[in-house]
C-alpha cells in the first residue's frame, strides 16, 4: 500500500525515536541496521530534512534525530512528504472524467480514502516505535 521509499522513511522515523534520548544516528549505521541500500537512504534522509522532520549534525558526533517529539509527528506528513497524490480524493479506477458524487464506485471509494486518511493522522511515529 506504501511505496518502498515511504516504507523506508517510516522504519528511519521509528529508529530515530526508539534512539531519540541517545542522540544523533549516523546514515551508514541506520543502513546497516535497516539494510537500505546507503546512497537510497541518503535520499530519504535528505528529503526529510528539507520537510523539517529531521535535523542533521556534522562531524564525529553528528547524523541525524527527529526535529520534533515523535508524538507530534503523524503519519501523514509521511504521505503528505512521498505520497501527495493520496491525499487527493481521486477516481478509484483512474478515470479523469469521473462524475463525482453521482459515480457509484466514487462514493464508496471516498469513504475508504477518508478512514485511510484518518488512521494516517491519528497514529503516530511513537504509536509504532
Amino acid at each position: 500500500m506504501l511505496s518502498k521509499t515511504t516504507r523506508y522513511a517510516l522504519w528511519v522515523l521509528v529508529a530515530l525515536a526508539e534512539s531519540s534520548p541517545r542522540g544523533y544516528l549516523r546514515s551508514r549505521g541506520l543502513a546497516q541496521r535497516l539494510r537500505i541500500p546507503g546512497p537510497y537512504l541518503a535520499k530519504v534522509l535528505y528529503t526529510l530534512s528539507k520537510h523539517d522532520v529531521l535535523e542533521s549534525a556534522r562531524g564525529r558526533t553528528g547524523g541525524y534525530r527527529l526535529k520534533r517529539p515523535a508524538e507530534s509527528l503523524p503519519l501523514k506528513t509521511l504521505i503528505a512528504i512521498f505520497e501527495p497524490e493520496s491525499l487527493s480524493p481521486v477516481c478509484i479506477i483512474g478515470n479523469p472524467e469521473c462524475p463525482g458524487a453521482s459515480c457509484r464506485r466514487h462514493r464508496g471509494w471516498q469513504e475508504i480514502q477518508s478512514n485511510f486518511l484518518a488512521a494516517m493522522e491519528e497514529t503516530t511515529i511513537a504509536d509504532l516505535s
